[in-house]
């Protein structure tokens, strides 16, 4: 497990204040720990336990009376460019605080935590732009995909079409295709459960949220 309390760097036991914490905190969390079913069990609804651990699990949206939780698809860095794949990444909010839990190799988020960590970038002021600065660091993942697949994609097209070039490997391509077909799904799905949380959620968005929203 890693934290932050934005407001008490020395914060020693984050777990124990997660539903009533005075401070903005994020707390990361690894599928293999068992902190993460043991001292949020008693938190947790029954049917969101196995939800939490599966690496598998679709885009999705729930709210409950004690928290909301999300669940986005982030790259999955194991799998080459021209393949991609995803695995989830799980989220609880509560009134202060953000909980996210995935595969102990994802790496997607390492960076934004060590920014903000040595507390010498700016920090997020509320719950909603914390929230929003972890979705924005794995839209950005997806978003980095872009320049490599196309590059590779031009690179096929011209070797396709080019009668000295002997290169007819139709099985990577249509491998290429496939994965891009499920994540262009994948991308329509967390489309919906972001809109779907926006317009169901109990905290309340400010004008600059509303724009900070709408562009992820």
């Amino acid at each position: 497990m890693r934290f932050i309390n934005f407001h008490k760097p020395k914060t020693t036991n984050p777990v124990e204040s997660i539903t009533n914490a005075a401070q903005l905190q994020w707390l990361d969390f690894s599928r293999n720990e068992k902190l993460v079913l043991g001292q949020l069990e008693t938190i947790l609804h029954s049917r969101h336990r196995a939800d939490l651990l599966n690496g598998m699990h679709p885009p999705f949206y729930e709210q409950t009376d004690a928290y909301e939780m999300v669940i986005l698809r982030t790259i999955d860095e194991r799998f080459q460019i021209i393949e991609p794949r995803t695995r989830s990444t799980a989220f609880l909010i509560f009134e202060n605080t953000v909980i996210t839990i995935h595969d102990e190799d994802d790496t997607t988020l390492t960076g934004l935590f060590e920014k903000w960590n040595d507390r010498k970038s700016k920090q997020p002021a509320d719950l909603l732009s914390l929230f929003h600065a972890i979705i924005d660091e794995i839209v950005n993942a997806f978003l980095r995909l872009r320049e490599p697949l196309n590059n590779q994609i031009s690179e096929w097209q011209r070797k396709l079409l080019d009668p000295n070039d002997p290169f007819n490997d139709w099985n990577i391509i249509m491998l290429a295709k496939s994965s891009l077909r499920s994540l262009n799904t994948n991308m329509e799905l967390q489309k919906e459960v972001l809109l779907n949380w926006k317009e169901n959620t109990r905290y309340q968005f400010s004008s600059t949220h509303i724009v900070k929203f709408n562009d992820i």
